[in-house]
């Protein structure tokens, strides 16, 4: 079956990578085209800079991309594309995916040292025997949305500011892995997440979130930090979930912190840290009891 490809890192697929998904998706519902995204691991940023940090791992842009609706996803070696010309990786996307149309952002570039832009592709397209379209940025009050821009926004803690671009909330998605059991030991059970060192977590503290398990949807109280208390040496993502008890290692789980409680401290002893989480649990249940999950979450 021919293909409507949509090119880029989709870092967040925040709400310029879903305003392309939308008319890709229209116009290959037309055409009868499988619309198909084409991604890229490494993604740039850290293909040229190796301690830049990322809004989502390629697991979670895959995720992200089938929550939005993209039925296939091919995820390319961008070092292969970095060597390629421009014309060559359009000659051969052309070949190998049975492309006949492509949509781009206004911002793309592609090939070789990036000498490929968005315009270019238009060109190199018709050459081909391709149509192409660029859709231009996605624009809010403040400017055209980037992932760039959102980066900075979760660096300086204005995580409902960062939500409100990515147009959902920001997610962390990982594997449930064991801890060193002060969750149990408190009474409240925490599941410890495996995030890759890449990814970009929120400012150290407590955030009020929603968990995603197996299509079921929780509350939870995500902790990110060291855990001060007790001595922890490494910055781990750990969320008690509420009104659940079943035993979650090696399961995955989806985090979406929603809004920041307060920031991670050192307590007197586990007496203290035990009546501070169940604070952070009420103040979650007033929060999220006040706003519907995000329909794209299911």
């Amino acid at each position: 079956m021919q293909s409507l490809v949509i090119i880029g890192s989709f870092d967040g697929v925040h709400l310029g990578h879903q305003q392309l998904i939308k008319e890709a998706k229209d116009r290959a519902l037309k055409c009868g085209l499988l619309l198909t995204a084409i991604t890229f691991e490494p993604q740039p940023s850290l293909f040229f800079n190796r301690t830049s940090k990322v809004l989502s791992s390629l697991e979670e842009r895959l995720l992200l991309l089938k929550k939005y609706g993209v039925p296939r996803v091919e995820v390319v070696d961008f070092e292969s594309v970095y060597n390629s010309t421009a014309e060559e990786f359009l000659r051969g996307i052309h070949t190998e995916m049975q492309v006949c149309q492509v949509v781009v952002g206004e911002n793309f570039t592609f090939g070789k040292d990036k000498g490929g832009e968005a315009s270019d592709l238009v060109k190199y397209a018709s050459e081909i025997g391709m149509e192409a379209r660029v859709v231009p940025l996605f624009s809010n009050s403040s400017g055209p949305i980037s992932s760039s821009k959102i980066r900075i926004l979760i660096n300086e803690g204005k995580l409902e500011e960062a939500n409100s671009m990515l147009g959902h909330p920001y997610l962390i998605y990982g594997v449930v892995v064991a801890g060193n059991k002060i969750g149990t030991q408190i009474g409240y059970e925490t599941a410890n997440m495996r995030h890759p060192g890449y990814k970009l977590l929120p400012p150290l503290g407590v955030y009020a979130s929603w968990v995603n398990y197996k299509g079921n949807f929780y509350m939870g109280v995500l902790n990110i930090g060291i855990s001060p208390t007790f001595n922890r040496n490494s910055i781990v993502p750990e969320v008690h979930i509420l009104d659940y008890s079943q035993n979650l290692m090696g399961d995955f789980l989806e985090i979406y912190p929603v809004k920041y409680l307060r920031e991670e401290k050192k307590f007197s002893g586990p007496e203290e840290l035990r009546l501070a989480i169940s604070r952070d649990i009420e103040k979650t249940r007033y929060l999220l009891n006040m706003v519907s999950v995000p329909d794209f979450m299911v």
